[in-house]
């Protein structure tokens, strides 16, 4: 099994979700199932949204409910005075039940 990453830092804008799906769209070079590349955009958008939600104090829903619904893994730590997120999907025929 391959394993991909991607890793990028992002003010925490409202604009930040968005820009977060266009650069993971960027990564066209990755040759994955169109299904894991929709579950990557929805995640990075809501772990994204999340961080962005907390650091100006104001809560949206649901958004961690879907990551953990479509994560395999996922976490979150304190790094260098702000917090990385973090998620692994795995490919459709190794996803979980």
């Amino acid at each position: 099994m391959s394993t991909l990453r991607a890793s990028f830092e992002l003010p925490p804008t409202p604009a930040a979700p968005r820009t977060a799906r266009v650069v993971l769209g960027e990564l066209n070079a990755w040759t994955v199932d169109d299904g894991l590349v929709e579950d990557a955009g929805m995640l990075v958008h809501e772990v994204v949204a999340n961080v962005v939600d907390h650091a100006g104090s104001a809560s949206r829903g649901r958004g961690m409910q879907i990551v953990a619904s479509l994560a395999h893994r996922w976490g979150s730590e304190e790094r260098d005075g702000g917090k990385r997120v973090w998620f692994d999907l795995q490919r459709s025929l190794e996803r979980r039940d």
